[in-house]
């Protein structure tokens, strides 16, 4: 369940999500008007904020849960990462536009940019709407994890099954920095993974 507050003085404005079908992440627009939210039923909806008003709702057509949402820089676009998948949507209208493979999912900030990764440790860097791919990176030699952009859009760091992490410049594709691997002893985990 979400609840959005107002932030002058910490009032809810309203509440999102029932019980029996509980959220499994959420973001706000670049521009802080709307809501993404992703369902553990499959679900995702849009909601413009103030006032209130669901802009979009996905059929929930989907047995795996929506892990996250993201909304592209200039608003227009609406990118949901589930089950090795990700889904992008046309928020002017509310129509699927794609679908992706990819294990993990990245928005840039700034420009209407998306990575998709795979199970190889291959990265995508891609345009929004049609998904072309601008360049193909590598670096990971398994899963990657997360993958995100940094504030400013120059950056993205990943993070993979092989336990390293990666800040990749996103103009070049080139790795700016690779850090030494990290294993930590967890209980009860048979092998270790950095996430």
């Amino acid at each position: 369940m979400i609840r959005v507050y107002e932030p002058e003085n910490g009032g809810i404005l309203f509440q999102l999500g029932e019980i029996g079908d509980p959220t499994q992440g959420f973001s706000y627009s670049p521009d802080g008007q709307t809501l993404a939210i992703a369902y553990q039923s499959g679900l995702v909806e849009l909601w413009q904020i103030n006032p209130q008003k669901l802009l979009l709702s996905s059929d929930s057509v989907f047995t795996s849960p929506t892990w996250y949402t993201m909304v592209s820089a200039d608003s227009q676009y609406l990118l949901a990462q589930r089950a090795d998948v990700v889904d992008v949507y046309d928020l002017g209208n509310g129509e699927f536009i794609s679908r992706f493979p990819s294990t993990t999912l990245g928005v840039s900030p700034t420009e209407n940019l998306f990575v998709t990764t795979e199970e190889n440790g291959a990265m995508y860097l891609r345009e929004l709407p049609d998904g072309k791919i601008i360049r193909q990176m590598w670096g990971h030699q398994d899963r990657i994890y997360q993958a995100r952009f940094s504030p400013d859009g120059k950056y993205v760091l990943t993070s993979g099954k092989d336990c390293r992490r990666i800040l990749w410049q996103v103009k070049s594709g080139a790795i700016k920095l690779r850090l030494d691997p990290i294993t930590v002893n967890a209980i009860g985990e048979e092998h270790t993974e950095s996430r």
